[in-house]
């Protein structure tokens, strides 16, 4: 399949893809998408128009509530999809004292929102939740360490896990992508880090499932 035929029926709204588009051969598409905040397109019908066609399940919106007090879905566009807010950053206080956009900022994550992220992992091995989008405000930082580790589950080629980060913004940082790499490295791999945060063997093997053909 060729690269185009992953976007062509998809709306033009910020970073929003198919995650299929950046893995082995063997990754359904039209299962996990990721994007920027969509309530941000609450006024085009295009937006309601896709999730019928696409058969959305479930939307994973990644923001803290500061964003969210900003901005968030109506009911109308919620009609017949699960939201689940899981705040990535539970304390955005020691968050922000090591910076959104840095090193430590990704470090700290990984090694602080277990319980998050066992959140949301627990969500992806429900078959029924599928399809899902999973975004947060822009679509970059918090969604691309989500997505990496996805595709680090998936057996994504390493090149492939770099490109799809990369292609969210003209300022994302090839290391900081290579930062995540490292330290699920460190734990050993990707089994390992989601079996420390909670994700038995079980739960990883039924994610691997709903996803791969």
């Amino acid at each position: 399949m060729k690269k185009d035929d992953f976007t062509k029926d998809l709306p033009k709204f910020r970073n929003l893809r198919d995650v299929s588009q950046y893995s082995k051969p063997i990754i359904k598409s039209n299962m996990l998408f990721r994007s920027s905040d969509l309530s941000a397109y609450e006024n085009d019908p295009l937006l309601r128009n896709w999730f019928d066609d696409q058969g959305i399940k479930t939307i994973i919106d990644l923001r803290n509530i500061i964003d969210i007090n900003k901005r968030t879905y109506s009911p109308k566009i919620l009609k017949n999809i699960v939201y689940r807010n899981i705040k990535l950053v539970s304390d955005e206080i020691d968050a922000r004292m090591d910076g959104r956009d840095n090193i430590k900022y990704y470090s700290w994550v990984l090694k602080n929102e277990g319980d998050r992220l066992k959140e949301l992992f627990t969500i992806l091995s429900e078959k029924e939740n599928y399809p899902i989008i999973i975004h947060c405000l822009i679509g970059m930082d918090r969604t691309g360490i989500i997505f990496a580790l996805i595709h680090l589950l998936l057996d994504s080629p390493r090149e492939k896990i770099i490109e799809d980060y990369l292609v969210s913004g003209s300022n994302m940082k090839h290391e900081l992508i290579e930062k995540i790499l490292d330290i699920v490295h460190d734990f050993g791999g990707i089994s390992q880090y989601l079996s420390k945060i909670g994700i038995s063997m079980d739960f990883q093997s039924q994610i691997i499932r709903n996803l791969t053909k």
